[in-house]
C-alpha cells in the first residue's frame, strides 16, 4: 500500500506522528487537570465561583479562536515551526499558571494555554492527511483512542487515589515535559527523506475567499461538520455535565462510583474509535461506518432517555455511549476525502472549533431547560416521567438525544469518495 511521499522512510512518518500525538495527548491531560484540580486552584488562588468560570472561559475562548487561525495556517506554514514554538507556548502557560499567585496570572497563564493547545488536535489530523491518506480513518481514531484512555486513567486517578490533591505539582510537572516534545516537533515534523520535498513544503497555495469557498460550498463538509459537532459536542456535554460532583449530588454516588462511572465514557470512546476507524479501513470507505456509530448513539441516547436504569447497566450504558459516539472521528475523512488539499487544514480546524461551540452551547441550554417547570407544557407531560428527580433528568437527556440525532441524520448525507484518485491518494 503506497503512501503520499513513497520515498519517506517509514520511520520519519512515524516519528511525526508520534511527537504530534504526544502533544495532543499532553493537551488533554492539561484540560483535565483544570477539571479535576479546580477546587484546590480555587482554595490556593483564593477565588469564588466566577472567577473560576472566568479562568475557564478565557482557556475556552482562546483555544477555539487559536484552534480556526493557527489550524488555517498548518498548510501555508510550515508545520514543524508552528507545533514547535506553540508546544514551548504551552510550556510557559503551565509552568506560570503553577506559580501563580494572583487571579490575573493565572489568567494570563490560562490564555497562553489556550493559545498553545489550540493547534494540538488539528495538529495530529494534519499529519495522518498529509503522511498517512490510505489509513486516514484508523490514525485518526488511534489518535482520538490514546488521547481517551488517558482520560480515563486521569478520572479513575482522581478517584481512588489522592495523586491529584494539588494544582502546581502536576501543572509544572507537564509544563517541564512540553519541552522535550517541543523539540521532537521541531525536529521530526516535515522531515523528509533526502532531495524529497515534504508534502507540507509542496502543499499549493490558495486565497482564504478560495479556502473558504471551497468548504463552505461542499455538502459533504457541512455533512462532516454537523455529524462530528453533534457528536463530540455530545461527548464535550454530556462529560462535563454528568462529571463526578453531578454523580455525587445528584444520584447519591459513592466518590468510587461516581469516578467510575464518569471513567467508563472515554473508555467507550476509545474501543469505539478503534472499531470506526478499522472497519472504515477494512471496508475502504467510511459511509456504513459513520452512519451505524450515528444510529447506535440514537439507540444508546434513547435508553437512557426513557429508562430508569439500575447502577451497573448505568455504567454499561455509559460505556455504550462513548463507545458510539466515537464514530464522530469519521467526520473528518469526509473532509479529508473530500475537499481540496489547500482546504483541509482549514476545513478540519472549523469542524473542530464547531464541535467545541456547540457542547458550550448545549450546557447552558439544558441549565434553561431545567428551569421550565417539569409539566407546564403538553410535551413534558406526555413524554417526562412523574417521578420528580427522573423527570428533570430527563430533561437533561433530551438536548443530547436531539443533538445525536442531527448528527446520525447527517451521516444519511454522506457519499463515498470521489472516483479515481490522484495517484499516491487514498482511494
Amino acid at each position: 500500500m503506497n503512501e503520499t511521499n513513497p520515498s519517506a522512510p517509514t520511520a520519519s512518518r512515524f516519528l511525526a506522528w508520534v511527537s504530534a500525538e504526544l502533544f495532543f495527548i499532553f493537551g488533554v491531560i492539561v484540560a483535565i487537570f483544570f477539571g479535576i484540580l479546580s477546587p484546590d486552584v480555587s482554595t490556593e488562588l483564593r477565588l469564588n465561583a466566577s472567577q473560576l468560570g472566568l479562568l475557564s472561559g478565557v482557556f475556552f475562548i482562546t483555544y477555539s479562536i487559536g484552534q480556526i487561525v493557527l489550524g488555517s495556517l498548518l498548510g501555508p506554514w510550515s508545520p514543524r515551526l508552528l507545533l514547535g514554538s506553540m508546544a514551548i507556548v504551552s510550556a510557559i502557560g503551565c509552568v506560570l499558571f503553577a506559580a501563580s499567585t494572583s487571579m490575573p496570572v493565572a489568567l494570563f497563564a490560562r490564555a497562553l494555554l489556550g493559545v498553545g493547545l489550540s493547534i494540538s488536535f488539528v495538529g495530529v489530523m494534519h499529519v495522518i492527511s498529509r503522511d498517512y491518506p490510505q489509513r486516514f480513518s484508523f490514525m485518526a481514531s488511534l489518535s482520538q483512542s490514546l488521547a481517551n484512555i488517558v482520560g480515563a486513567l486521569m478520572a479513575l486517578a482522581a478517584g481512588f487515589t489522592t495523586v491529584l490533591s494539588t494544582f502546581r505539582g502536576p501543572f509544572t510537572v507537564v509544563g517541564i515535559l512540553f519541552v522535550p516534545i517541543a523539540i521532537a516537533l521541531l525536529i521530526f515534523i516535515g522531515r523528509k527523506s533526502a532531495g524529497t520535498p515534504s508534502q507540507a513544503e509542496a502543499a499549493p497555495k490558495a486565497s482564504v475567499g478560495a479556502i473558504l469557498a471551497a468548504c463552505f460550498g461542499s455538502l459533504q463538509f457541512w455533512a462532516g461538520l454537523v455529524y462530528y459537532s453533534c457528536l463530540f459536542g455530545t461527548v464535550l456535554a454530556y462529560s462535563d455535565l454528568w462529571n463526578i460532583q453531578f454523580q455525587l449530588n445528584f444520584f447519591k454516588h459513592s466518590q468510587q462510583l461516581s469516578a467510575l462511572s464518569n471513567a467508563v465514557l472515554p473508555l467507550g470512546v476509545t474501543f469505539g474509535s478503534l472499531a470506526a476507524g478499522a472497519w472504515a479501513q477494512v471496508r475502504g470507505d467510511y459511509v456504513l461506518p459513520a452512519r451505524v456509530f450515528g444510529l447506535l448513539a440514537v439507540a444508546a441516547f434513547g435508553v437512557m432517555y426513557t429508562v430508569f436504569l439500575p447502577e451497573w447497566m448505568a455504567l454499561s450504558a455509559n460505556f455504550c455511549i462513548g463507545f458510539a459516539l466515537a464514530g464522530s472521528i469519521l467526520g473528518f475523512t469526509a473532509i479529508q476525502r473530500h475537499l481540496p488539499e489547500y482546504a483541509q487544514a482549514t476545513g478540519t480546524a472549523l469542524v473542530a472549533t464547531a464541535a467545541f461551540v456547540l457542547g458550550g452551547i448545549v450546557q447552558p441550554a439544558i441549565g434553561l431547560v431545567l428551569e421550565v417547570p417539569l409539566h407546564s407544557t403538553q410535551l413534558f407531560q406526555l413524554i417526562m416521567s412523574d417521578d420528580p428527580n427522573f423527570g428533570h433528568y430527563q430533561k437533561g437527556m433530551m438536548l443530547l438525544f436531539l443533538s445525536v440525532l442531527a448528527g446520525f441524520l447527517a451521516s444519511l448525507l454522506f457519499k463515498g469518495a470521489p472516483a479515481a484518485p490522484a495517484p499516491g491518494r487514498e482511494a
